[in-house]
């Protein structure tokens, strides 16, 4: 017998070794003199546009480039040349979430934690099928695994590097903790 995973949606993930502090003090200083936007931010601030080619995200963009053509080599993409095409920061304090959402016009998503303190809010993907609980629901089920599951639930780590679909529909948990914010900057790129 065969089992067939098709229509997969390719996470990867990985925790890199960069100097946090530099960026948040970037972050902290730059939320002082910009409003902010409201996008998918339920509370919270989150930024326009920052520009990823300042020296202050230097080594965080070189990790977004490498693990972004080991992606492209792993979904088959035609290798060509890729950018950048926005990168924004999240704040969210006690009880801000980001409610569901996907990004469009571009191949890749990815977020990278700067901040996060405990019960700060769990990243979770939506199943791409919109109709996998009509019949699937939860009590036909021992566990949830890949093939039934209706969401995936990443618990954020500093310094903890996430590359997805843009495709796939996602949201932000509240920040259930009172004292501490939840600090992440979220990009887009595009061939």
């Amino acid at each position: 017998m065969k089992y067939n995973n098709i229509f997969a949606a390719p996470i990867i993930e990985n925790q890199l070794k960069i100097d946090n502090k530099k960026i948040i003090k970037y972050i902290t200083n730059f939320k002082k003199k910009n409003k902010g936007v409201v996008i998918s931010n339920v509370g919270g601030w989150q930024s326009p546009n920052l520009n990823p080619n300042e020296d202050v995200f230097k080594d965080l963009r070189t990790n977004i480039v490498n693990q972004s053509i080991d992606y492209i080599k792993q979904c088959d993409f035609k290798h060509g040349k890729f950018t950048i095409a926005s990168m924004w920061a999240n704040m969210n304090l006690f009880q801000d979430f980001n409610s569901l959402h996907l990004h469009q016009r571009c191949i890749i998503s990815g977020v990278y934690y700067l901040k996060t303190p405990k019960d700060c809010g769990n990243l979770v993907f939506k199943h791409p099928c919109s109709h996998l609980e009509y019949d699937w629901d939860s009590f036909n089920f021992y566990n949830h695994n890949e093939y039934n599951s209706p969401l995936y639930e990443f618990l954020p780590k500093e310094g903890q590097l996430i590359l997805f679909p843009p495709w796939l529909e996602h949201h932000v948990k509240p920040n259930l903790n009172k004292k501490q914010d939840r600090l992440s900057i979220s990009f887009n790129i595009r061939i």
